[in-house]
């Protein structure tokens, strides 16, 4: 126990880490010991569990002991444990506005899409706010894969965004695109064929509005040409009629 105390100490204050984090440590302990070890630890007083195989070191200030914060809960989810470059999870859901600056509303719910899960989760953290989990359904590597699948999410859940204007979220979208490579346009529209026919067409119509709008084609080609799709929002977007988008 002595050993797994001495490393857990080099682990910072209020930061979360696994079961399998330690066993990194020494790999030669037996699973059933080190649980059991943590356990002992936990009732101890010296860690606290969050959930199965989930600890971390509480930290105390002046006011007391301090909860562990929502963003160390959630590194679980969005990165490998021990290798913090490698990604297994993104933010999406309606919290990608306020991550965006799109709204200034603080979500009640944080979603990840994530390895870690193959069926949706939903975690009540300490501070009230909902941690919901969902399945990872794209390969992600790198920074640019999940900014495509994040601004795809943002057409995605843009009716169900209340407190969003969705000519904002349109305009940032064509500023962003029309300032990114030709590799990430062709990124996007990858991933976008996955999406439903609304994202589509959504997306579509912004790169025709950019200067990449040679690359709208590929979109186009993929939808049914006889399906309309209808907004309920001004902008300022032209060719809208080209691709079957009607404002009511």
């Amino acid at each position: 126990m002595t050993r797994i105390r001495d490393y857990i100490k080099t682990i910072p204050e209020g930061t979360v880490f696994t079961i399998n984090d330690v066993k990194r440590f020494n790999r030669n302990i037996n699973v059933n010991s080190l649980a059991t070890t943590l356990s002992k630890l936990a009732k101890e007083g010296y860690l606290k569990r969050i959930g199965r195989g989930k600890y971390y070191r509480p930290k105390n200030s002046y006011l007391g002991e301090l909860p562990v914060t929502w963003q160390k809960v959630a590194e679980l989810y969005l990165y490998d444990s021990g290798y913090r470059k490698r990604y297994i999870g993104y933010i999406t859901g309606l919290a990608l506005y306020n991550h965006y600056k799109l709204s200034t509303q603080v979500p009640s719910e944080l979603t990840i899409a994530t390895k870690k899960r193959k069926s949706k989760t939903t975690l009540m953290l300490s501070n009230g706010m909902r941690l919901s989990l969902i399945p990872l359904e794209f390969p992600i590597r790198t920074k640019d894969d999940i900014r495509a699948l994040q601004y795809l999410d943002l057409l995605k859940y843009l009716k169900q965004a209340i407190d969003v204007k969705p000519e904002n979220v349109i305009r940032f979208l064509q500023n962003e695109l029309n300032e990114s490579s030709p590799k990430f346009i062709k990124k996007i529209i990858g991933y976008s064929l996955k999406y439903s026919p609304f994202v589509r067409a959504l997306l579509g119509v912004i790169l025709d509005n950019t200067k990449y709008r040679q690359y709208a084609s590929y979109i186009k080609d993929n939808l049914n040409p006889l399906t309309k799709f209808k907004i309920n929002f001004n902008t300022n977007l032209t060719n809208l009629k080209k691709w079957n988008i009607i404002k009511t």
